[in-house]
């Protein structure tokens, strides 16, 4: 175990060396996110439908942003349980 620990970790390191950032950016996609991570993103992109519908209609702006607001008090709500665990 200890030789696959010394094999990632210089793996990691020649990663870092000579891949470039973007590339490792797209390595993380593969990477299984938290729940936390997904209602984050979840949350950003109801935000953002709801900013660019604000002018056109307001009524589904208004739905869109009580989504958010739900998703957010969630978010508040794991981070808070995350902080304690800790």
């Amino acid at each position: 175990m200890i030789l696959l620990t010394s094999c990632w970790q210089c793996f990691r390191q020649t990663l870092n060396i000579f891949v470039p950032a973007k590339a490792i950016d797209m390595l993380s996609r593969f990477k299984k996110k938290s729940k936390l991570e997904k209602l984050k993103e979840r949350y950003t992109s109801l935000m953002r439908k709801s900013f660019k519908i604000a002018l056109k209609n307001p009524d589904k702006c208004e739905y869109f942003h009580s989504q958010a607001d739900e998703i957010f008090e969630k978010i508040k709500f794991l981070s808070l349980q995350s902080n304690e665990e800790k």
